[in-house]
């Protein structure tokens, strides 16, 4: 019995968590205080040195960030509305019931994948986060451009006079490179995860030492939260089963939770 409430207990913390803005409006609000700070104390010349760094380092891990949210969002579902139609093996099968891909990626995003493409081959502030972006943009880049042909096929209907031919020799050249990205797609998951986390603890140690105490509790019950999700994540386990959830990780970090409240 206690174990069930413990496990609903988290996941409301989660869930009423979940329902705040996002992460960065409490770090936007913390830049603004100390830039006003800033202004009031005026800048010695390396000062204006290191703010102009820093405005540059964080300029770089927003696009990344920006970068890991579009993988996340459109084009996660370009790829989920693409394989509902059809089957994710390498013969070219329609899955009974379902359409083809007909919406495809905007002239923006492509221009957006290849900024993030030219920052990360001119090196950033961030190599460990370079490298995969390397390998994998260019990937995410082809197979953007096979999805747009794949959606135009679709638009046009050309199914109904060809008996799918140009679809099969779309997804010919579209599944081996979906397949080559997955190993890339993990490396850069990896690297911008731990480079997320790391940034989180510094913003959460610059407030605790300056004295931002509410801002400090925030990031803090924030990171937090992000640990409790991704252990129940990688449990695996579907609503049903949320009763059978190992707490052993999650329980200190619960605890440190709702001590931090």
């Amino acid at each position: 019995m206690k174990k069930a409430i413990l496990c609903i207990s988290i996941l409301a913390m989660i869930f009423s968590l979940s329902a705040c803005d996002d992460i960065k409006m409490v770090q936007n609000s913390f830049q603004k205080e100390k830039t006003r700070n800033t202004e009031q104390l005026g800048d010695q010349p390396m000062d204006v040195f290191k703010k102009g760094d820093l405005k540059m380092e964080n300029g770089e891990y927003n696009i990344y960030a920006s970068f890991s949210n579009f993988l996340a969002a459109r084009y996660h579902y370009i790829s989920v509305f693409y394989f509902q139609g059809v089957r994710n093996e390498p013969e070219f099968h329609l899955v009974e019931g379902e359409e083809y891909l007909k919406e495809g990626f905007t002239p923006e995003e492509f221009d957006f994948i290849r900024h993030v493409m030219k920052i990360a081959n001119g090196g950033t502030h961030f190599p460990e986060v370079d490298k995969p972006v390397k390998t994998l943009a260019p990937l995410i880049l082809k197979t953007m451009e096979i999805y747009n042909e794949a959606a135009a096929y679709g638009q046009a209907e050309t199914y109904k006079n060809d008996h799918y031919e140009g679809a099969k020799e779309i997804h010919s050249r579209l599944f081996p490179l979906v397949e080559s990205s997955k190993a890339p797609l993990l490396e850069y998951k990896r690297a911008i995860d731990e480079l997320s986390s790391k940034k989180m603890e510094e913003e959460i140690q610059a407030m605790k030492e300056r004295g931002y105490i509410i801002r400090y509790n925030m990031l803090k019950l924030f990171s937090l939260r992000n640990q409790i999700m991704d252990e129940i994540i990688n449990q695996n386990l579907v609503q049903e089963e949320m009763i059978k959830l190992d707490l052993s990780n999650i329980r200190p970090a619960y605890e440190e939770f709702l001590a931090t409240l």
